[in-house]
């Protein structure tokens, strides 16, 4: 496969040469966020910039409040308005939508999320994967996240006047929202004695899936499927395959998602670090894309639920065949230990 043109690769260029981090949204990303989420009519767009967000929305009928801290040339916007620094927003407002400086997007949402009850902002969905960013996922109000299945086009930061390309990063919408849909009570469901289908994910591109049965009368957990992880391409193109993981996640509707707290692995080298981290932000991705309620587990937590010791793979694989001795044929294989854990993980978070 040809290399692409770093012209449209954001990641690669050090911040300095990235300046004010102004990369114009295409209009068809905008169009694609009405077909998927309801807004309310008044909308702030606080990076502004030339206007690409604010005048597509207000094409479609939404009264947009446009700002931004420089001066891009979009129409009825107030410049030299520092989003970080505002303390109230607008009159009327309650929804933000925008493109924020990826070098800023952390600050952009935690900010935003105090000024209104709902920020809906445009990322590359390298976003989910920093560890750094741990804390504002585990408060719960990342609702929604959409995720793009073809490229977007042209995402040029402003003034480049190099060759024109597509893009090769994948952009998704992220919703954020203080108040979320409240989900259904797993504890509920088991009350009212419905049985109930929980996901449970080993992450990394050599991890599994499993979707473990609960039944409210008693009756033994069950091992419904098993999967290793999907990926497409070989060696250094090697991909987790997100929409393969969504399809067979919407396959078997579990009500519930538990997935194991990802981190560093002592002497890990840089390039397999990132090749993990990457996978796993796929994979968490794909959940998120699902709608389904979420939780990170840590590894001690459910490994001492089971009683494993330290690191040994195989003692999980055949603590799994001990616990589902019907789905044999799902675990047969030394080699699906990721399949194992991931059973062990839905099981270890199930409600009781």
């Amino acid at each position: 496969m040809a290399m692409l043109d770093h012209s449209a690769q954001s990641g690669r260029h050090s911040l300095a040469a990235r300046g004010p981090d102004f990369y114009s949204t295409p209009p068809v990303a905008v169009h694609a966020l009405l077909r998927v989420e309801k807004l309310p009519r008044k909308i702030w767009e606080p990076a502004a910039g030339s206007g690409a967000i604010v005048e597509t929305l207000r094409a479609a009928g939404y009264a947009v409040h446009a700002s931004d801290l420089h001066d891009w040339g979009c129409p009825d916007c107030r410049g030299g308005v520092d989003f970080l620094a505002v303390r109230r927003a607008p009159a009327g407002v309650t929804c933000i939508v925008t493109n924020p400086p990826f070098k800023l997007a952390e600050q952009f949402v935690t900010h935003g999320l105090k000024l209104c009850p709902r920020i809906t902002v445009l990322l590359r969905l390298a976003f989910l994967e920093s560890e750094r960013r741990t804390p504002l996922f585990d408060r719960g109000v990342l609702a929604r996240v959409h995720l793009f299945k073809d490229r977007l086009p042209f995402m040029h930061r402003h003034g480049w006047t190099g060759r024109r390309a597509s893009s090769a990063i994948c952009f998704a919408w992220f919703v954020f929202d203080r108040k979320p849909p409240r989900p259904s009570d797993p504890q509920s469901n088991l009350a009212e004695g419905n049985a109930m289908n929980i996901l449970g994910v080993d992450p990394g591109i050599r991890g599994g899936l499993a979707i473990v049965s609960v039944d409210a009368n008693g009756a033994a957990p069950q091992l419904i499927d098993a999967i290793d992880i999907p990926v497409a391409g070989v060696g250094a193109k090697e991909r987790v395959d997100v929409l393969a993981i969504r399809a067979w996640i919407e396959q078997h509707a579990p009500q519930h998602a538990l997935i194991e707290r990802a981190q560093a692995m002592p002497r890990q080298g840089s390039s397999s670090g990132f090749k993990y981290g990457r996978a796993v932000g796929a994979i968490e991705a794909a959940v998120a894309c699902s709608a389904i309620p979420l939780t990170i587990v840590e590894p001690s937590l459910w490994k001492k639920f089971h009683r494993l010791p330290g690191k040994d793979k195989e003692a999980g694989r055949q603590r799994a065949l001990q616990l589902f001795p019907s789905a044999h044929a799902l675990l047969a294989r030394k080699k699906d230990h990721g399949r194992a854990e991931a059973a062990l993980i839905a099981l270890a978070g199930a409600p009781r």
